[in-house]
């Protein structure tokens, strides 16, 4: 382990400083107070344990830390801020973020293309596809999704596309998406999904669940399986869009394996 404590002082200084206070630094990275007023002083050097724990924190190598404080500041970046929040949830709010910073790289595992599928409340019989996009922008990662009511070529008219935006967040081995439909409007709503990823990176398939309520007029909250299927593109192509829509269980359009990954989701 490099012996330079000047220098890695500098850099958990440069890091320890986005922390309202040295004792919620402490209190984050689980380290007793005193012993982090001493890693900042450059008086103490901590075991390779404790330094491991303290680079994972902020996301980067043990080997990091003791870069020369030009080279640090290159490879780790502050994470975003909330001004203006009461202090209620100014703490959570800034504890999503910063795992946000931490966990980003997880995140570019799973961004790409899909094509998502669920069980229609309103029609059992029937399969809805839709449209899935999920990219990383610095820290966070956007989720964007078209859908239709009706499959492609089905009506004399052209079809209506549904979006939502959301954003997924890595947490806990499991994927969090949040997206919000309609805001504003009398039928607004937010669907919450949690997602089980695979060990192997790049797989075909992400299943989980997703929760959120049915646009009738009692408006009820349920849950269903959902499943994305990775598509083999590197870009937005139409054909994949036309694609989408709400399909008969027995029609052929779904495939055997998604149909039987939904009903293998547990509820």
């Amino acid at each position: 382990m490099p012996k330079d404590n000047h220098t890695f002082a500098q850099n958990l200084q440069h890091v320890v400083g986005y922390f309202p206070s040295v004792v919620q630094a402490a209190g984050k990275l689980g380290i007793n107070r005193q012993q982090l007023t001493k890693y900042l002083s450059g008086t103490s050097t901590p075991s390779l344990a404790t330094l491991r724990t303290i680079a994972s924190y902020f996301g980067v190598e043990p080997d990091d830390m003791f870069l020369p404080p030009r080279d640090f500041k290159k490879r780790w970046s502050p994470p975003a801020k909330v001004e203006g929040l009461p202090p209620q949830l100014e703490g959570t709010v800034q504890d999503i973020l910063y795992h946000m910073h931490r966990t980003h790289g997880d995140m570019d595992e799973i961004c790409g293309f899909y094509h998502a599928y669920i069980n229609l409340l309103t029609h059992p019989n029937k399969i809805g596809r839709a449209y899935t996009v999920i990219q990383r922008h610095g820290d966070f990662t956007a989720v964007k999704t078209i859908m239709f009511a009706s499959p492609y070529g089905a009506e004399n008219k052209p079809r209506r596309p549904i979006k939502i935006n959301g954003i997924a967040l890595y947490l806990g081995e499991r994927i969090y998406i949040l997206d919000a439909q309609n805001v504003g409007q009398p039928n607004a709503r937010i669907q919450s999904i949690a997602l089980y990823p695979s060990s192997f990176p790049q797989a075909d398939y992400l299943t989980g669940l997703l929760m959120t309520t049915n646009n009738a007029r009692n408006r009820p909250i349920y849950s269903t399986p959902i499943v994305f299927q990775r598509l083999n593109a590197d870009r937005i192509r139409k054909d994949d869009i036309r694609a989408c829509g709400v399909f008969f269980r027995d029609s052929g359009n779904v495939a055997p394996d998604i149909l039987e990954l939904l009903n293998s989701v547990q509820r």
